[in-house]
């Protein structure tokens, strides 16, 4: 009788039959198996180390963000540190550049003092003290003198098209258009000062508007009303890079179309070196952030917070009570390498983004705790700048919240791709037969790795 293929291959052969009987042994066996030991293999082991990880990692990071939450329920009855400034206190704010690394108040009263040398570039008054007050931003174009060719307001207006965001990032990014940038006058001793290799330093103050106030800002000497932020170099010195760091960057959207290079963001600018051994650069800062903490708890006085200024007051009664100030700090977490702009003689305009914004204690000690672990990551195992502007980046544009949910996908992510390799390698393992596999699927995967090994080989 003649039979089809299928029914040949639906038929058993002889060796078939005789195979079957010697199966039926091993796969009852396999199946035998259960009970405890069933779970114990290394998916249950990567799963609870995941787990693990992800509680210590909440431990620690609550103890860092929130001290008081780890405290005893009876810690209030001790002697307590009050806020100084209430909540919702009103605001004023004083930035000045100035050649000297400090402003006494006395010096900043009389302006025919530092004329020469100093210069307040930016007063903001009426801000809310509390969590929820908006960042307060301003753009300035420093100038050497009011006919700098970059000072002009052909100048200034063409800064400001070049420094909307994309379509791109204004739909996806969320980012906003920056106002226009305003003209500031120098004095010739700090542009001088620029041109010699020097730099200038920025120095700012907080003070909180009461009745009896007479002096605000840096004029004020009261540390109980101004709250001063410690001064910002705003000029960095390093060595020439050298080899492929040394090229300009590209935007390569713009080499394609103009059209195309306009969707994203400006590209990045960086000069030419020479390349000589010990070529020294001076790099300027274009973005200073300051910040004040609102925090309005007690304090038990046994706990020390690292930036926290305490004073000793009297109560109407006579007895003796303990206050805190609010902490400043000039916030550097979101300048990366690349917003740096190269000083030299020939450059007669420089931009200065500020910003003021009240926040969270948790948002600073987190803050405070990445920039120590940055500047160790950097120094004691030789981490790239790429690497460091990465977590730059993700620090200083993501809320707290947000990098916890990002810290947890990341375990989470971790942990299947441990489990899809197990897979892998437990299915090649049994495997006995290449039917019904793919060779065009497996080329395109190992061309696409290839893509990726070489991308991350020029990184």
């Amino acid at each position: 009788m003649v039979r089809t293929r299928k029914q040949r291959e639906a038929a058993p052969t002889p060796d078939k039959a005789t195979k079957a009987p010697e199966e039926a042994p091993k796969q009852k066996k396999k199946s035998s198996k259960g009970g405890l030991t069933s779970y114990l293999n290394s998916s249950t082991l990567a799963t609870c180390a995941a787990v693990a990880y992800v509680a210590f990692a909440y431990r620690n990071f609550s103890r860092v963000l929130d001290p008081l939450a780890n405290l005893p329920d009876d810690y209030r009855g001790g002697v307590q540190v009050t806020p100084m400034w209430p909540e919702n206190s009103t605001l004023d704010v004083e930035v000045a550049l100035s050649t000297y690394a400090s402003l006494p108040h006395d010096f900043m009263r009389n302006a025919s003092l530092y004329d020469d040398s100093t210069v307040i570039i930016w007063r903001e008054q009426n801000i809310e003290l509390n969590t929820h007050t908006k960042d307060r931003k301003i753009d300035l174009r420093l100038c050497a003198s009011e006919s700098a060719l970059q000072c002009s307001d052909a100048a200034l207006a063409a800064a400001e098209r070049a420094a909307q965001p994309g379509v791109l990032s204004r739909l996806i990014l969320g980012e906003e258009s920056s106002g226009p940038r305003q003209r500031i006058i120098l004095p010739p001793k700090a542009w001088a000062q620029l041109q010699a290799n020097g730099t200038l330093y920025l120095h700012s103050a907080v003070t909180r508007i009461t009745e009896k106030a007479r002096w605000r800002g840096l004029a004020d000497n009261d540390v109980r009303r101004t709250a001063r932020v410690p001064s910002i170099a705003l000029v960095k010195f390093e060595a020439a890079p050298k080899g492929r760091a040394a090229l300009a960057k590209r935007k390569l959207l713009y080499d394609v179309h103009p059209t195309l290079g306009s969707l994203g963001p400006p590209a990045p600018w960086a000069p030419t070196y020479t390349g000589e051994d010990g070529e020294m650069c001076a790099k300027w800062k274009p973005e200073a952030a300051v910040r004040v903490v609102a925090e309005f708890r007690d304090w038990p006085a046994d706990v020390s917070v690292p930036g926290m200024q305490r004073f000793r007051d009297r109560a109407p009664g006579g007895s003796v009570v303990y206050k805190y100030a609010p902490p400043t700090y000039a916030d550097e977490i979101g300048l990366t390498s690349d917003k740096y702009l190269v000083v030299n003689s020939t450059v007669d305009a420089l931009p200065l983004s500020l910003n003021f914004q009240p926040l969270s204690f948790a948002r600073w000690q987190l803050i405070a705790r990445m920039e120590e672990g940055l500047k160790a990551q950097q120094e004691d195992f030789g981490f790239s700048e790429n690497d460091i502007d990465e977590v730059r980046r993700l620090i200083a544009d993501t809320k707290t919240w947000l990098l916890a949910v990002t810290m947890l996908a990341s375990v989470l992510h971790l942990l299947f791709e441990f489990l899809a390799f197990k897979s892998d390698v437990d299915f090649w393992k049994n495997n006995k037969s290449l039917r019904g596999l793919s060779a065009r699927s497996v080329v395109v995967d190992l061309i696409s790795q290839i893509v990726v090994l070489a991308y991350l080989v020029d990184q």
